[in-house]
């Protein structure tokens, strides 16, 4: 089974492919602009490089977030529709997930990535388990959640994000940063080949909270 990989949950345009040797390649590109604006002309030099075409893929792995709120729907629009007219699988994976894949395999792998406000999204996972499913807090919350496993943590931060008192039993690492596209594939694979996958009509992004929009409109609670 051959998996395309699509990622614009952050500032960045992360393509991947997998099948079963491995991943096959990956390719990425800073999204000035909007994702919008990289996304089509980004995946045909990739399926060109890689002598494809996109009937040629035979199913789709969508980062589904969390992340930025205009961004998360680009490539998962584009998915579902290649999915939907393509009759072909697709399955959403955390984008917090994939960041966390290349971290040590001891002890809890956990991550932190900046949201607006002073906020983080973060997880925390054992292997691919989550510990902490995806969510949304202030980051010396999460790092109190952590503090508590009583267990090894292998925490890695944005570099934009900064802790002043680190707790005995978590080293910092270095972010695997933006999501890459080859993991996300290779993850989306090893989920089809089991048969998970999602419907592409209902998948939808991990938002985590209203856009800024609706907090405006709605208020901060919504």
């Amino acid at each position: 089974m051959l998996v395309l990989a699509l990622d614009t949950s952050t500032a960045y345009v992360c393509l991947g492919l997998a099948d079963e040797k491995g991943i096959r390649g990956e390719t990425m590109a800073k999204s000035e602009m909007g994702s919008a604006y990289h996304l089509f002309p980004l995946l045909s030099r990739f399926l060109e490089s890689e002598r494809l075409d996109i009937k040629d893929i035979d199913g789709y792995a969508i980062g589904i977030g969390p992340g930025s709120f205009t961004g998360l729907r680009i490539a998962l629009t584009a998915g579902k529709i290649f999915s939907y007219f393509h009759s072909k699988p697709i399955k959403g994976i955390s984008s917090l997930l994939v960041l966390s894949y290349p971290l040590p395999v001891s002890g809890i792998k956990a991550v932190a990535i900046p949201a607006y406000g002073g906020e983080i999204y973060a997880a925390a996972y054992r292997d691919k388990t989550p510990l902490i499913e995806d969510t949304i807090c202030t980051l010396p919350h999460f790092v109190s959640l952590l503090e508590n496993m009583n267990e090894k943590v292998h925490l890695a931060l944005h570099p934009s994000l900064h802790l002043s008192t680190i707790p005995s039993n978590i080293s910092i690492i270095e972010l695997p940063f933006p999501p890459r596209g080859g993991i996300l594939a290779q993850l989306g694979r090893e989920n089809l080949l089991k048969g998970e996958m999602d419907d592409p009509i209902t998948l939808s992004p991990n938002y985590l909270r209203a856009s800024q929009a609706e907090r405006r409109l709605y208020g901060e609670g919504c």
